[in-house]
């Protein structure tokens, strides 16, 4: 490889400035390894859950839920007397819309022709309160205790971040030469051929509920020189396929971050 060339291409990799002579541009994608594309990948044994965040101080059940009621009406379902008797439902609001809730756990017993889950969703949507109207998206869960005595209580939701099903290979080209690109969900340390990999890339990923890419944002300098650089990796990282993140079970949207590993010429 003449000199030239060769320095053009430690500096892109190294996320330097790049001369116009050498020049680089997007060299191709491979696809990721796993599930492809064939539908939502299904929760993953090692997804990365933890109690919500938000929000930040827990409320009442009394403030989410209209507890009377809802108690009251409950008292009078045979199915609640019986000792042991419980559900925990997960409750979400959007911009201080309430969702409708999803039955997360019962031991309760059909009664009738409507499915018990169903008749108590219906129920606690009725009498779930209106929220104060925000950009966020939070929730709770309420526990309901049957016996004797009915309770409710409240506790976070759960959380499930985004996991990528194994991962994708690309490349740039930076003169006449071409350089692979691999995204993994963590820094990967190996070699390729028997060069070090450079320090990774960071990407910010928009993780649609049904696992696929929404967005990609490479975490690089705003400097002209790099922009093909740029786009190789996001478009190789748009390739990737999620777990989606689940809140209490449930698919939603969400934030990921993946890592581009650009190997370096020998």
């Amino acid at each position: 490889m003449p000199p030239t060339i060769r320095a053009e291409a430690r500096l892109v990799l190294a996320l330097f400035l790049a001369t116009a002579a050498g020049g680089c541009g997007a060299a191709g994608r491979g696809g990721t390894a796993g599930q492809g594309d064939t539908g939502t990948p299904r929760e993953h044994p090692r997804q990365d859950c933890a109690p919500a965040a938000l929000p930040v101080v827990l409320p009442a059940a009394a403030a989410v839920v209209d507890s009377a009621a809802l108690l009251a009406d409950l008292a009078g379902d045979d199915g609640w007397r019986r000792p042991g008797s419980y559900a925990v439902l997960s409750l979400t609001f959007d911009g201080g819309v309430a969702l409708f809730p999803i039955v997360v756990r019962t031991d309760l017993t059909p009664l009738g022709k409507q499915a018990p889950e169903e008749a108590l969703a219906r129920l606690v949507r009725l009498h779930t309160l209106a929220q104060a109207r925000g950009d966020s998206t939070w929730g709770a869960r309420l526990r309901l205790d049957g016996g004797a005595t009915l309770s409710l209580a409240i506790a976070r939701q759960e959380i499930c971040r985004p996991r990528a099903v194994g991962t994708a290979n690309g490349s740039v080209s930076v003169g006449r030469t071409t350089v692979p690109i691999v995204i993994a969900d963590r820094p990967l340390n190996f070699t390729m051929g028997q060069q070090p990999v450079q320090s990774p890339i960071e990407l910010r990923v928009l993780v649609e509920s049904d696992g696929s890419v929404a967005s990609v944002e490479a975490l690089l300098p705003r400097r002209a020189g790099v922009d093909a650089l740029r786009r190789a990796v996001e478009e190789t990282a748009s390739a990737v396929r999620f777990y989606p993140a689940l809140r209490d079970g449930v698919p939603e949207r969400a934030w990921a971050r993946l890592y581009a590993m650009v190997g370096t010429v020998r």
